[in-house]
């Protein structure tokens, strides 16, 4: 796999198939051999977001994690959002 061809700007899907946004980082460690290792992919939605790798389930057309985004600081600009909107008169 080519991380930055595969993983870097595919769509993020929480576990409940909501969309998170797209990867926007790759976080990279090292092994104790030296090796390179993704440890974690990174979205930017409003403020960066880190996941570990752990928590990712797949790599397919898009990457799946095992989080909600509920739990995740793209719901505080989502609901943020929401009230600014709701707020402009004649949007309800």
């Amino acid at each position: 796999m080519d991380l930055f061809r595969d993983v870097l700007d595919q769509r993020i899907v929480d576990r409940n198939g909501r969309d998170l946004g797209r990867v926007d980082r790759l976080v990279l460690g090292a092994t104790a051999q030296g090796q390179p290792r993704l440890v974690a992919i990174e979205v930017d939605e409003g403020r960066p977001y880190r996941i570990p790798i752990n928590n990712v389930l797949s790599f397919d057309d898009h990457v799946t994690i095992d989080v909600a985004v509920g739990d995740t600081p793209a719901a505080t600009v989502e609901h943020r959002l929401r009230r600014w909107f709701t707020s402009i008169p004649g949007s309800r």
